[in-house]
């Protein structure tokens, strides 16, 4: 059984935050993180004060509902709770939209050196890999969700990277916890549900220690991809004469394709940007 315990090593050097703040969809995922981390706090004074953050996508007819239970959560916990609407624009890929417009909500709304925990776990990292692997993502990409990361002026966690979904049902099972269920992720026109609906289970019969093996790919991936960025290094920042940042040509012309992608790729993450995908990056360089 999952225990609050079990992050002692992920929060404790995470208490010198002034605030400590939960992404609450109101789905299993997050209110079990919330659970936990109000769980933890009260077992440790020192940790700092809790608050979550609802993001309304508007995408789904229930979606006030969805707030309203998480409101109703957070006040059964005395836990303030921030809740924004967004507009998700239109066009492409609607779950990768709704996540843009989500990440921008929460850099907006957290304050310096606060911390952000979101509860995505192992099948979800399975699905982050298999997702990028179709659509023929490098080493990074392939590296999967990291369990942190800078968001603006704030800091990333995933703290329950390391269990599966059965893991955070049982959880919730044990303590009674109501959760909202979006009958959204049963569509399986979206590639992240066919993977997890059609595509895994059928892995799982073959294969049941998939996760596993998909996670140590995952860690090699993110191996590689750390030793590429520290031997070739940040390129560096120069600027127009308008004072607008970029880099020297030369730094990527006289450079082979991959290297060049890979010192572009570098230099947005340092300036905190998502890197686009490989497709994106190939019609910069040409």
């Amino acid at each position: 059984m999952l225990h609050f315990a079990e992050l002692d090593s992920q929060l404790s050097g995470l208490v010198t935050a002034p605030h400590w703040y939960v992404g609450l969809s109101g789905g299993a995922d997050s209110t079990v993180l919330l659970h936990l981390l109000h769980s933890w706090c009260a077992a440790n004074p020192a940790a700092p004060a809790l608050g979550a953050i609802h993001i309304n996508h508007g995408m789904q007819p229930a979606a006030p509902d969805w707030q309203l239970y998480c409101a109703g959560l957070c006040h059964r916990l005395a836990i303030p709770l921030i809740s924004r609407t967004v507009t998700v624009l239109s066009g492409g890929s609607t779950e990768a939209a709704a996540r843009d417009a989500r990440y921008c909500a929460f850099e907006d709304l957290l304050p310096a050196d606060t911390v952000l925990f979101l509860g995505h776990h192992l099948d979800d990292q399975v699905e982050t890999f298999f997702l990028r692997l179709l659509r023929g993502a490098g080493v990074e990409g392939l590296a999967g969700m990291p369990r942190t990361r800078n968001l603006g002026q704030a800091r990333l966690v995933r703290p329950l990277l390391a269990y599966d979904r059965s893991d955070i049902e049982q959880y919730a099972g044990y303590h009674d916890l109501e959760y909202v269920r979006d009958p959204s992720n049963h569509d399986t026109a979206m590639d992240r549900n066919f993977l997890r609906e059609e595509v895994l289970p059928l892995l799982a019969t073959r294969w049941p220690a998939y996760r596993r093996s998909v996670t140590r790919a995952s860690e090699h991936m993110a191996t590689a991809s750390s030793t590429l960025a520290q031997n070739l290094g940040v390129p560096e920042t120069v600027y127009s004469e308008l004072g607008d940042p970029g880099l020297r040509l030369a730094q990527l012309v006289d450079a082979s394709e991959d290297i060049a992608a890979a010192l572009l790729r570098a230099w947005l993450r340092a300036a905190q940007y998502q890197a686009p995908d490989r497709a994106a990056l190939d019609e910069v360089l040409r």
